[in-house]
């Protein structure tokens, strides 16, 4: 399935573009667990930052289960790879999950050796280091180690 990430109106089918506003449809997937709930998916994004801006270096999250990490041929591809990002050599190989459910995003650690926290959209400083799941919103800021990334839906 394919999603418009502007209007999110929802195409089946093989287009490349929204009909309604031209945006570059993405696809994504959804687990049986999150379709049998009856959750609508809210396709994401996550901005990277650097120096309190936004850089246009972006990841879209169009799956209910993302790893985010750097690749290692030992270890595989993974979903989100950061390598080549300033700071990309304080994140572990896996680092951190996001997850999609019951209508919500979620983000945890992975037992990362830098961590993962979270900084509330309008907060002045980022919580303690991450020992579980926590939800997300609109306009929080993520930091794996220390990278950070402006989340959106």
């Amino acid at each position: 399935m394919k999603i418009c990430p502007a209007c999110k109106k929802k195409f089946t089918d093989d287009k490349k573009f929204c009909n309604e506003d031209g945006s570059e449809l993405i696809t994504f997937e959804m687990s049986e667990e999150n379709l049998e709930a009856g959750s609508e998916f809210k396709p994401a994004r996550i901005m990277l930052k650097a120096g309190g801006n936004l850089t246009g270096k972006f990841f879209d999250l169009t799956s209910n289960s993302l790893i985010v990490g750097r690749f290692d041929s030992s270890t595989g591809p993974i979903e989100i790879d950061v390598s080549g990002l300033p700071g990309a050599e304080h994140i572990s190989r896996k680092h951190a999950k996001f997850t999609f459910e019951k209508g919500k995003w979620f983000v945890s650690d992975l037992g990362s050796t830098n961590g993962v926290f979270i900084k509330r959209g309008g907060a002045a400083e980022f919580s303690p280091r991450l020992v579980e799941p926590a939800e997300l919103n609109s306009g929080d800021e993520v930091s794996f180690g220390n990278v950070v990334f402006l989340f959106g839906v």
